[in-house]
């Protein structure tokens, strides 16, 4: 196929954020032919940019020199609060690079034949290419952010809670405007899909949206032979400015450690990731048992050191990252219902982790059990890398993307059925 390719930001790595459409990217380009248009948020090394170039046919990349909250979010309350200037400013440099973006876009498309599909990344980037021609256009809806912030509410005082009320009816409506631009739609989990689309989507033949996970560098992530962990560390990791993983990290320090040192002594805690924020940093500094790390330039120690993976988040959405790394290292995982349907890829294979509500005794408990089991921790370090190995491989989820846009550019040449396809809501 021949993919015209728009994404959000440019990923990779070596750069801040997320990197799935990094790894979808390289691996499209074995098979298919692809043009790339991107943003870029960040000075970007350039062997980075020779490795991406050398990936498509044709790139190009607008610059947003002031970092991701250039742009509007999927969910505005996330990140540092800005000036109402500043973030004026901010928005005003967004909607030049997309404009330009736009310009290009529309060039790239002119060109009758030139491209099979169109392979979004973005959602706020749909007025660079909803209904600007007649090339199929594929998206990758990724997560429901409206679910996260409505999770979020039930966990903020009433103030914040109303701002956050007005946000998730914009972050709704954007995402209602990505349902209607296409039928063709991928999320990184279930659980995303029928929050946006409704339950019972994806069970019937002419269904066109697909569940397509993230993968894990399983060979990256793997825990070294022969490095016995702390027998009673318990760790979480993740970029701690990112509110769901703050908000838990400083559950963790403030109610639920002190239940568990009720409980059992001699448990260490180690918060492993950048961008910690003040409070949680305050917290953790008058106790010589919690260790935050700040940035590292490899996590992989803190993991190994560690005898349980601990995540209590109180809301989330989409696939967690740091979940997935932790199980293919072979670190038993104690986590809330929220984070682990997102890990479920099908039905019958439920992620081997163990849930608790995110009640400080209650995950607390389920911690120390874990902790005081060591054959059942064993158990759920074979089983979680396993899972890893069977959903998590990103050549195959990158096929699944692929299949998705074959799906679509069947379907828009001329002679094509025209019956059986669903039409969004």
């Amino acid at each position: 196929m021949r993919i015209l390719y728009v994404t959000f930001m440019l990923q990779h790595p070596r750069l801040r954020g997320p990197n799935r459409h990094y790894h979808f990217l390289r691996e499209l380009a074995h098979d298919h032919a692809i043009t790339l248009l991107t943003l870029t948020d960040q000075p970007v090394p350039p062997d980075v940019m020779a490795e991406i170039e050398g990936y498509t046919e044709r790139m190009a990349t607008w610059p947003v020199p002031v970092g991701r909250t250039s742009a509007p979010s999927n969910d505005p309350t996330e990140g540092k609060p800005t000036s109402l200037g500043r973030r004026s400013a901010r928005i005003a440099r967004f909607g030049a690079a997309t404009r330009a973006m736009r310009r290009a876009f529309d060039a790239a498309i002119a060109d009758a034949g030139a491209h099979d599909v169109v392979l979004l990344h973005g959602k706020n980037l749909l007025g660079v290419v909803a209904g600007r021609g007649r090339v199929p256009l594929v998206l990758d809806f990724c997560d429901a952010g409206s679910l996260r912030i409505g999770m979020r509410m039930g966990c903020v005082g009433w103030r914040k809670r109303m701002l956050l009320a007005l946000q998730r009816v914009a972050v709704r409506r954007m995402e209602r405007r990505a349902v209607a631009a296409t039928p063709y739609l991928s999320f990184i989990s279930a659980r995303d899909r029928a929050a946006i689309l409704g339950p019972g989507v994806g069970a019937g033949p002419a269904d066109v949206t697909a569940v397509i996970p993230n993968g894990v560098d399983l060979a990256y992530w793997r825990r070294a032979p022969g490095i016995a962990p702390h027998p009673r560390r318990l760790v979480l990791s993740g970029v701690m400015s990112y509110a769901p993983n703050d908000d838990a990290a400083r559950l963790l320090v403030g109610a639920i450690l002190p239940r568990i040192r009720d409980m059992t002594s001699d448990v260490e805690v180690c918060i492993a990731g950048r961008d910690p924020t003040p409070d949680l940093v305050a917290r953790a500094a008058g106790d010589p048992t919690v260790m935050v790390t700040g940035f590292v330039d490899d996590l992989r120690p803190h993991l190994t050191a560690a005898t349980v993976f601990v995540a209590p988040l109180r809301y989330a959405s989409g696939l967690q990252n740091k979940v997935q790394e932790a199980m293919a290292m072979g670190l038993p995982v104690v986590t809330t219902p929220v984070v682990a349907e997102g890990l479920r890829i099908e039905d019958h294979d439920p992620p081997p982790v163990v849930t608790s509500e995110a009640d400080p005794g209650a995950f607390a408990a389920a911690v120390v059990d874990l902790l005081n089991a060591p054959e059942r921790r064993a158990a759920l370090a074979t089983a979680g890398r396993r899972y890893a190995e069977r959903h998590w491989v990103w050549r195959v989820s990158a096929g699944q993307l692929a299949a998705l846009c074959e799906a679509a550019a069947v379907q828009a040449r001329p002679d094509a059925p025209r019956s059986g396809i669903r039409t969004p809501p």
